[in-house]
């Protein structure tokens, strides 16, 4: 039972800190990167007041523009490959298509967490991703779209639970369900919930064009920031935590992504 003590808690809060600023700051170019911790330590170290630091969070708007881009990027390229593996199903195009899907849940980890921002944006957030599906929801909702007469296009894919919206049920069509492939019908529901996905791509970018912070005053700012990280330091150990249930009672299910076992 040492794993409880304090010692261990405090270090592992550390390096969860640390998990939780490289979660914020993934994709960062050096620039931002460096201009934030300029400003960080200031505080920090020099024990600034706040208003007198120029402490802004325009780095981290950049950083959420060119991350939205990022993600939408890889969602088109998802679509693309949905597509292409419904014209001719192969070994070839289904690992394109499963590799696609791994670049647009990379490109999302950027925003995982988030309770700070963009409004908008973070409305978004179950619309990307169902987690966690310990009841297999995703699996279940998307089986009883399939049994429907008419099946939905991309547009009434937005219609539907977010349990069949996002990368989740993708990831159940490419790694759990692949060999249906060969069922028109499971290429036709899988095409639609990738290009409701590129739509909801778009309108994370255009949530992130204005900066939702531009207004706050430097000591609101920094208070921002450092609720961000604590959001998404949570999200992380949530993410480690929950699979691992109690001592000898694991929770795969529990696992991000374990469909793909990624």
């Amino acid at each position: 039972m040492m794993m409880y003590t304090k010692p261990f808690l405090n270090s592992s809060l550390l390096c969860g800190v640390a998990l939780g600023v490289a979660t914020l700051l993934t994709g960062c170019g050096e620039a931002n990167n460096d201009k934030l911790s300029t400003q960080f330590a200031s505080v920090a170290d020099n024990h600034v007041h706040p208003d007198q630091t120029g402490f802004n969070l325009a780095p981290v708007h950049e950083m959420s523009v060119n991350a939205a881009k990022g993600y939408v990027l890889s969602s088109y390229l998802l679509d693309e490959q949905m597509g292409k593996l419904c014209q001719r199903y192969s070994e070839e195009t289904l690992q394109a298509a499963q590799q696609a899907w791994l670049q647009s849940m990379h490109s999302w980890m950027k925003f995982q967490g988030r309770e700070k921002g963009s409004e908008a944006a973070l409305a978004l957030g179950w619309k990307v991703q169902f987690w966690p599906d310990k009841k297999n929801t995703t699996g279940r909702k998307i089986k009883q779209l399939l049994q429907a007469e008419t099946l939905p296009t991309s547009q009434g894919i937005a219609d539907q639970s977010v349990a069949v919206q996002g990368l989740g049920a993708v990831e159940w069509f490419l790694f759990q369900e692949q060999k249906q492939f060969a069922d028109p019908k499971y290429c036709q529901l899988a095409h639609a919930i990738t290009g409701n996905m590129l739509t909801t791509a778009k309108a994370l970018e255009m949530a992130w064009e204005e900066n939702p912070w531009q207004d706050l005053t430097p000591q609101l700012a920094l208070a921002e920031y450092l609720g961000a990280l604590n959001n998404q330091l949570d999200y992380t150990l949530k993410k480690l935590t929950r699979p691992m249930g109690k001592p000898g009672q694991p929770k795969p299910y529990q696992a991000e992504a374990w469909r793909s076992q990624t």
